[in-house]
């Protein structure tokens, strides 16, 4: 979240980590951004745009939501944005972006794209699915290619070399200071990582938690991550 905002430019929700004196563990607060001093402005979810309960909203494709984005968003600048923010969430491998994660914001008689929230990277863990996007990028899950999510750019009425222009800053900004973020993480008290592992003893499997340092963890699946996208052909656009 911070570095969509610092470094990208992302408008996103306030938040950070907090700990008080007798709290064993971090807390991680973010702010409605939909609420100012009282007011509650109008927010609607992609998901009931497209007819999705909570239930359901993984039940659809990237090709159908941004062609209902470019129904729903008339200003070009709000698809672009939406683009950007579903790129960076395909980058950084936020395996968990679905409906209900983008929303519009209306008021005062306009519709707006609503700010990047409900992101972080899965891609360190182990024992989850291992997709680069829950929602199919033309019929794809992992191993997306940027011939694939091209595809997204005409559903969403986007200029090619425009979205171009912008997923090349956002690769080069996150392979260049992504882990100056990662490296902060050594400054949090506790900041470790238990790593489920199988070993044999006695004839007998058992199940063994290997402690790491969360920076040492995370900065590794940022080097993987780097390969994979250069593999894909991605830093080539």
């Amino acid at each position: 979240m911070s570095f969509a905002k610092n470094e990208l430019g992302f408008d996103v929700p306030q938040s950070g980590l907090f700990k008080r004196k007798e709290d064993k563990e971090y807390h991680y607060i973010i702010k409605y951004f939909d609420r100012y001093k009282g007011y509650k402005f109008q927010r609607k979810e992609f998901s009931s745009y497209l007819g999705l309960d909570s239930e359901n909203k993984y039940r659809t494709s990237s090709e159908k939501l941004f062609d209902m984005a470019s129904k729903v968003l008339l200003r070009e600048e709000d698809r672009v944005r939406m683009l950007e923010y579903y790129f960076y969430s395909f980058v950084i491998k936020h395996e968990d972006m679905h409906t209900k994660n983008i929303s519009t914001i209306y008021d005062n008689g306009k519709l707006f794209l609503a700010p990047l929230y409900d992101i972080a990277t899965t891609g360190f863990y182990n024992g989850i699915r291992n997709y680069e996007s829950h929602l199919p990028i033309n019929g794809k899950q992992t191993n997306i290619r940027p011939k694939d999510f091209f595809v997204l750019l005409k559903k969403a009425n986007v200029p090619r070399k425009m979205f171009v222009k912008r997923a090349s800053f956002i690769l080069k900004t996150y392979q260049e200071k992504m882990p100056r973020y990662i490296a902060k993480i050594s400054k949090l008290e506790e900041s470790y990582f238990y790593k489920k592992e199988r070993a044999n003893a006695e004839h007998k499997k058992i199940k063994i938690k290997k402690k790491m340092l969360l920076q040492e963890v995370m900065l590794e699946a940022f080097y993987r991550r780097i390969e994979v996208l250069k593999r894909n052909l991605w830093f080539e656009i």
